[in-house]
């Protein structure tokens, strides 16, 4: 993947957790194991990202997954 390629994976993932986790809070939808597998992905692409791509950009978007992983995860620790 080129440089510019690995950014833009990280911001659509990103912005899928983001969707993820609202769709958990506010519905009362299963998308248990597809999401951990989106926001997976998106820890990964943030990661390499931050190895090959733009730092800045890609931390952040790997802060806010993580973010979007503890809402995205705590119905899961209430049941």
């Amino acid at each position: 993947m080129r440089l510019n390629s690995i950014n833009l994976v990280s911001i659509i993932l990103c912005i899928l957790s983001f969707l993820l986790a609202i769709s958990i809070m506010f519905t009362s939808m299963f998308w248990y194991l597809p999401g951990f597998f989106v926001l997976l992905l998106s820890v990964i692409s943030s990661i390499v990202g931050m190895m090959s791509g733009n730092r800045l950009l890609n931390g952040a978007t790997l802060i806010l997954t993580i973010v979007f992983f503890v809402i995205f995860s705590s119905p899961l620790l209430l049941a």
